[in-house]
């Protein structure tokens, strides 16, 4: 995927990163100065966009992705299952194993077939109570996490700038006991 470099003459719109010629995405920079107009074309346009300048670093991607591999590809099936903390959607998080999930079942009825896929979440209580939890997840999550909440707000108040409204509008829904999750599924290869 490669996304389109800015020209000299090009408009204020986002940026667009194509996928192919049916689907065009928005990319909006968030260190370019029209960024509350280009994220209000995005959201207006396409409803989502893929945000680029966003200051999540690189290294804390890669050692979220890093973790995660090593959580669901190096620990044996009964090991994982050290961190099943109660049914899936646990406040504290932890492990699923696979076949316990049906995202299906929201929509359809309860007979749904399970996904064949684990997950691990990652919730604010679970940084709380940090040693009931996969260490090198705990570790690798807390500085993820806190520069994606960091990025969610600057989101927030982008969106409010775009809607014309003061920058802090969306703060008050988010306090220090917001339910904020970070869900990890490592999805399986699936042979055609």
């Amino acid at each position: 995927r490669t996304a389109a470099q800015p020209g000299k003459n090009q408009p204020t719109s986002p940026r667009r990163l194509r996928y192919n010629m049916a689907q065009v995405v928005p990319v909006v920079d968030l260190r370019a100065a029209n960024v509350a107009q280009a994220w209000e074309h995005a959201m207006r346009s396409a409803g989502f966009a893929v945000v680029i300048g966003h200051n999540v670093e690189r290294d804390a991607r890669e050692e979220m992705f890093r973790a995660s591999r090593t959580f669901f590809l190096d620990r044996s099936p009964s090991d994982k299952q050290r961190f099943n903390f109660g049914a899936y959607g646990a406040p504290t998080g932890g492990f699923t194993a696979q076949g316990v999930e049906a995202v299906a079942r929201t929509f359809d009825s309860a007979d749904s077939p399970a996904d064949l896929v684990e997950s691990y979440v990652l919730t604010l209580a679970s940084f709380r109570n940090s040693a009931e939890h996969a260490p090198e997840l705990i570790a690798a999550g807390r500085k993820y996490v806190d520069q994606v909440s960091a990025l969610m707000h600057k989101l927030h108040h982008l969106s409010a700038r775009a809607l014309g409204v003061a920058d802090d509008f969306f703060d008050r829904f988010y306090d220090e006991n917001a339910s904020l999750a970070l869900r990890l599924p490592p999805h399986p290869a699936v042979n055609p």
